[in-house]
């Protein structure tokens, strides 16, 4: 079970630009209006769990007992969930994750006049309506009533929100509530199973199953998912690629001059290098039910690539090979990269480079593949050859990744300290500059100590990330990061050695300065420099295997030539993980459940549990480019505190891969 963690939001007031404002020339009245709303921004609050947030992915106590729901109210609740952007599901499908939400939701009986919510008071659960009336007011205001089949409390499910109206029960009303626990489990658990069945699929091949549990949960993690309609020419024989090609939805047809018209399927995927998943493993996760998901999970230890004993033969025409759910088609690109046998041939014809395919391949139905490419492999791993067979020594011998050794930090004797001023508060301290000096006859250097108060850490239950703050600042080493030179204790307070930024932040440069501030927006050339610096330094944090979390203007500073440092380390985390559970057996987890960071700065798998990596981080930076350019954050609502205005947003964009790209390389 998750933690039931105290979630606090103050959402971060903006001003709404519209298109046609700047189309029509009026970009200094604009930019007056927005330096107005910037000036409520500053230092917003954040969104933060005071505990790490885990999971169990055991479903048994939401699969036995709960209150019974008939056919007609089952049919009724499914409706209204559904209604919700974030629970949108195909009707068709017997979909788990909706079944689990309503064996989870509870029946509750309300007297005539009974105040069910008050506007301003935070809420934890989300309502739908079987029977009776109730009334909606907004400061003493009626504003509609709603019956059966109404939802509403639906942004309590995603955090602590303060009520956004007043509901009254205008006669006798039977209710149906989920809590936001009951909510984010199921929205783990779900997510968990998609990684987990991706793990077992890509680990038939003999290759991938020499990863480890972590550099798998990276792979899977790097899957694109692509859609394909009926019809559609996927592959070509003799077609160069590098692309791996895993079936997620769907059926594909599979023809090649190459073999012969009387082999036995199994011989077609030897010589075409297809891979099958395990017998009973073929069936998506997103067609289980509540049930089957939880067989499927407690078998999740059951990882271990595909025997010879398992395949069945089975006469078939070469024209009429067909491929399906959790079926591979390209393995042998990687193969042949990394110089193996049965490979296919991989060939460099000028620029172009890649493996030549022996095959054709159709979707027969429409399609859903998760691909991933030889070069993202190597990106993660290095080159094919040397990774395969390093991690199958590895996997071999047993042994683990080696973890990185820590840089020894200064030591300072906190008396030689000389306080000059207050750099900046926080939310248990202050950042001051101070001169140090061991003796009189060394010259005075300048550090920034961030102090924070241990009686307001404790209280808070933030030690534990503030020791990680500690530990993960330490193992970074780049010009765009801000640089620890080491730490001390006093008797009340804690306290970080850094290099000091005193040269302001990135918001100070949108917002406050000439001529910036008067142009909504810093110029295109200027933005290109700050986001490769961005660029740099968030690839060194990832590169460590931590993930940021909280990428905003107001966590980047300045250096006194004019480069990012980026700063702030509070929210960040080592993601893959592992973690010892009750039976004592060390877990690998992919992705991070803990809801942190700034509103506008969340990416949709944050806001909604589904569980976030590093890609959390590069939505952030998306959005710091759109402010830097526009001064003005991309899904702000048009009034500052509709939050579930702006999680709608964002929730709902479609923004194509290729356009942070284009909008840099254009001029």
């Amino acid at each position: 079970m998750g933690s039931a963690s105290s979630i606090q939001l103050s959402p971060r007031a903006s001003n709404v630009v519209e298109e046609s404002d700047l189309n029509a020339g009026s970009r200094k009245d604009v930019a007056q209006s927005t330096a107005a709303a910037a000036a409520n921004r500053r230092n917003p609050k954040r969104i933060f769990e005071r505990q790490e947030t885990a999971y169990d992915m055991d479903l048994s106590d939401l699969l036995v007992g709960g209150d019974p729901i008939d056919e007609p109210t089952r049919a009724m609740l499914a409706n209204a969930l559904s209604g919700f952007f974030f629970l949108q599901s195909n009707s068709d499908e017997a979909n788990a994750k909706m079944e689990l939400l309503m064996k989870g939701m509870k029946k509750e009986e309300f007297a005539e006049g009974y105040l069910l919510i008050t506007e301003g008071e935070s809420g934890s659960k989300l309502y739908v309506v079987e029977s009776g009336s109730l009334e909606v007011t907004i400061n003493g205001t009626v504003i509609r009533e709603m019956s059966r089949g109404n939802m509403l409390g639906e942004l309590a499910l995603l955090y602590d929100a303060p009520r956004s109206a007043t509901v009254q029960c205008k006669t006798k009303c039977v209710l149906w509530s989920l809590s936001r626990e009951i909510f984010k489990r199921v929205q783990a658990i779900s997510a968990t199973a998609n990684q987990i069945q991706r793990a077992r699929w890509l680990i038939v091949s003999p290759e991938l199953a020499t990863l480890s549990a972590i550099d798998l949960s990276r792979l899977v993690g790097t899957l694109q998912v692509v859609q394909f309609a009926a019809g559609d020419k996927i592959i070509g024989e003799g077609d160069l690629t590098s692309q791996i090609i895993l079936i997620e939805k769907g059926h594909a047809s599979i023809s090649s001059s190459k073999v012969n018209v009387s082999a036995t399927r199994n011989e077609i995927d030897r010589a075409l290098g297809i891979l099958r998943p395990r017998e009973g493993k073929r069936r998506s996760v997103e067609f289980m039910n509540a049930s089957e998901l939880k067989k499927y999970l407690q078998n999740s230890n059951d990882i271990a690539p595909i025997e010879e004993k398992e395949l069945v033969p089975e006469r078939k025409k070469v024209d009429a090979c067909e491929i399906y759910e959790g079926c591979m088609v390209g393995i042998g690109a990687l193969r042949g990269r990394a110089n193996l046998p049965d490979a296919w041939k991989w060939v460099k014809n000028g620029k172009n480079e890649g493996a030549e395919s022996p095959l054709t391949m159709y979707a027969s139905s429409p399609m859903t593949c998760l691909v991933f490419s030889v070069e993202v492999f190597e990106n993660l791993f290095g080159p094919a050859e040397k990774a395969i067979k390093s991690q199958a020594n590895v996997k071999k011998s047993g042994g683990d990744e080696q973890a990185e050794p820590e840089k020894k930090e200064m030591s300072f004797d906190s008396t030689k300290f000389k306080m000059k001023y207050i750099l900046g508060s926080g939310s248990f301290g202050v950042v001051t500059l101070a001169e140090y000096r061991l003796d009189k006859n060394q010259p005075a250097v300048l550090y920034a100590l961030k102090s924070l108060s241990k009686l307001a850490v404790i209280e808070t239950g933030q030690l534990r990330h503030v020791l990680d703050e500690r530990k993960i600042l330490a193992s970074m080493d780049s010009p765009f990061i801000l640089k620890l030179f080491g730490t001390y204790q006093t008797p009340h307070q804690l306290v970080m050695v850094t290099e000091p930024l005193n040269c302001g932040d990135l918001w100070s440069v949108v917002y406050e300065t000439p001529p910036y501030c008067d142009n909504c927006g810093i110029p295109f050339s200027l933005c290109q420099f700050y986001t490769t610096n961005l660029i740099l330094g968030l690839s060194h944090i990832h590169e460590k295997g931590v993930i940021f979390r909280d990428l905003k203007p107001e966590n980047i500073m300045l250096d006194e030539r004019g480069y990012l440092r980026i700063i702030d380390f509070g929210f960040s985390k080592k993601v893959p993980y592992t973690k010892v559970d009750a039976n004592g057996e060390v877990k690998v987890y992919a992705k991070t459940y803990t809801l942190c960071g700034t509103p506008e700065y969340l990416s949709p798998e944050l806001i909604f549990n589904l569980g976030h990596n590093h890609a959390s981080d590069i939505w952030a930076l998306g959005v710091i480019i759109y402010e830097m350019l526009m001064a003005v954050t991309p899904f702000a609502p048009k009034r500052p505190d509709n939050v579930t205005e702006l999680f709608t947003n964002i929730a709902m964009v479609k923004v194509s891969r290729e356009y942070i790209w284009l909008l840099l390389m254009a001029e």
